[in-house]
C-alpha cells in the first residue's frame, strides 16, 4: 500500500511539472519535422502502429509537423484496417507491387518520393528493421545529413533473429549493417530489450518506454454483433488475451491452461482476440475446437477501437505468454484499464509483483493454470490488484510521464545533427 501511495504522488508530480515543461518547450523550441517510417500502419501489425499514432499526435498538438511514410500492406479492411491516425498526419501510403516487393517489404515508389522530399525532414523515426524499406530510408537520409534512428520494437533479440537466421544474416550484411551502425541513436522501448540486442551496438542508446492514452469514457453497452451473441452471467470471472494468433504470443498454452483452470472452476470463460497468422493460428484454432472447455472459450477473431476498449472493461485478467517482445501494448493498455496482468518476464514489464498488480509465469500450462486459479478465487484480492495495476500504468507508461522524454530525445538527435 504504501509504495502505491508513493506512486500516486510522484505521478501528480509529475503531471505538474509535465504540464509546466510543455508550455516553455513549446515557447522556446522551434517546432520541427518528423516522418516515420514503419513497413504498415495496419491494426494486425499491433503495438508499433499503435504506438506512433499515440506520439504523432503529441508532436502534432505541440505544433509540430509530422508525416508517416508506410505502404498498403493489410490496410484493406478485410486484413485488419488502417489504425486511426490524427487527420493533421500527413499520411503517404505507398504501394507494394509484386510478389519480391511484398515479401521484402521494398516499395520503388517510398524510395523516389523520399529521396526528392528528405531535404524538408529534421528528424526520420524508423520503426521496424528487417525490411528494405527502412534500411533504404535510412541510406537516404545518411546520404543526405539527415539525422535518423532506429525503433526496432524487439525484432533484434535472438529469438527473432532465429526465426529465418540465414535470410537475416545475408540482409544485415549485404543490406543494413551500415545504416544500423551509422544511425544517430537507437530507441529501445525496455532496457532487457537492449540487453537482448544481438547486433552491436555503436549508436547512442535511449530506454524510452510506449505511452498510450486510456479513453475517458468506455461504452456499457455490447457495442458489435460478435460481441452480443455472448452471454455471459454477470459474476462469472472472464480472462482476455489480445493479440496475434502467432507462436510468439504462447497462445495454445494459454488455451491449455485455461482449460486446466476450467476443469477446476467452470464459470470462468476465455476471450481470444486477436488476427491468426498462418499455420499456428490454424493449429491454435484447431486445439480450441477439440478441447473440453471449448463452450467457455470465445474465438472472436479480431477487434479494434470501442470494442477493443469495452473488452478490456469487461475482463477480470489479462494474460499473454509471450516468448519475445518490445513491450507489448495490450499488456500496458489492461494496466492502464486496471486490470491484473499474467505474463511472462518475456513480456519485458518487470516490477508488476513488487507493486501487487501481476503474476509472472513461465508458459507451463499447468502453472499458469494455478496462478489463474489463485486470483479467481480471491475476489477481493483481484479489486485491490486491480487499483495497483492501474498506479503501476500512470507512473510507467502514461503520457505525462513517457511523452516529455520521447520528445527531449527527439530535440537532442536534433540539437545534435
Amino acid at each position: 500500500m504504501k509504495n502505491v501511495l508513493k506512486a500516486f504522488f510522484i505521478h501528480k508530480s509529475i503531471c505538474f511539472f509535465y504540464s509546466i515543461g510543455i508550455y516553455f518547450l513549446y515557447i522556446i523550441m522551434k517546432p520541427f519535422h518528423i516522418a516515420f517510417v514503419i513497413p504498415s500502419i495496419d491494426h494486425k501489425s499491433g503495438g508499433p502502429s499503435a504506438a506512433i499514432a499515440f506520439i504523432a499526435k503529441t508532436l502534432l498538438d505541440l505544433g509540430h509537423k509530422v508525416t508517416l511514410l508506410t505502404t498498403d500492406k493489410n490496410i484493406d479492411p478485410k486484413e485488419g484496417g488502417m489504425i486511426e491516425l490524427d487527420p493533421q498526419v500527413d499520411l503517404r501510403i505507398f504501394p507494394l507491387k509484386g510478389k519480391i516487393n511484398q515479401k521484402l517489404i521494398h516499395s520503388p515508389h517510398l524510395v523516389f518520393w523520399l529521396k526528392q522530399h528528405i531535404s524538408q525532414f529534421n528528424l526520420l523515426d524508423i520503426h521496424s528493421i528487417w525490411s528494405l524499406i527502412t534500411s533504404q530510408s535510412a541510406k537516404i537520409a545518411l546520404q543526405n545529413n539527415i539525422p535518423y534512428i532506429f525503433t526496432p520494437h524487439g525484432m533484434t533479440s535472438r529469438w527473432d533473429f532465429n526465426k529465418h537466421p540465414l535470410a537475416k544474416s545475408f540482409f544485415y550484411f549485404f543490406h543494413f549493417k551500415k545504416q544500423w551502425e551509422k544511425a544517430n541513436a537507437i530507441r529501445f522501448v525496455t532496457e532487457k530489450e537492449k540487453n537482448d540486442c544481438i547486433l552491436p551496438i555503436n549508436s547512442f542508446c535511449a530506454i524510452i518506454p510506449y505511452f498510450i492514452e486510456i479513453p475517458k469514457e468506455i461504452l456499457e453497452e455490447k457495442p458489435k454483433a460478435i460481441i452480443n451473441e455472448i452471454i455471459l452471467p454477470k459474476n462469472d470471472p472472464v480472462l482476455l488475451f489480445l493479440g496475434r494468433i502467432d507462436a510468439q504470443k504462447g497462445v495454445i498454452e494459454m488455451l491449455q491452461a485455461f482449460d486446466y483452470a476450467w476443469r477446476q472452476n467452470p464459470k470462468i470463460h476465455f476471450f481470444v482476440v486477436g488476427p491468426s497468422s498462418g499455420i499456428y493460428g490454424q493449429k491454435a484454432y484447431c486445439i480450441y475446437q477439440s478441447l473440453q472447455s471449448k463452450s467457455h472459450i470465445h474465438w472472436l477473431g479480431p477487434v479494434y477501437g470501442k470494442d477493443k476498449w469495452y473488452l478490456f472493461k469487461r475482463a477480470d485478467i489479462f494474460i499473454t505468454l509471450s516468448k519475445n517482445e518490445g513491450l507489448p501494448i495490450a499488456v500496458v493498455e489492461a494496466l492502464g484499464m486496471g486490470k491484473p496482468v499474467i505474463v511472462t518476464r518475456e513480456c519485458n514489464i518487470f516490477g508488476l509483483d513488487r507493486y501487487g498488480c501481476g503474476i509472472y509465469v513461465n508458459d507451463n500450462p499447468e502453472e499458469v493454470a494455478s496462478s489463474l486459479l489463485l486470483l479467481i478465487e480471491n475476489n477481493e484480492r483481484l479489486l485491490e490488484m486491480g487499483k495497483k495495476a492501474r498506479h503501476f500504468y500512470e507512473s510507467h507508461y502514461s503520457q505525462e510521464v513517457v511523452s516529455q522524454k520521447l520528445i527531449d530525445f527527439y530535440f537532442q538527435i536534433i540539437r545534435n545533427k
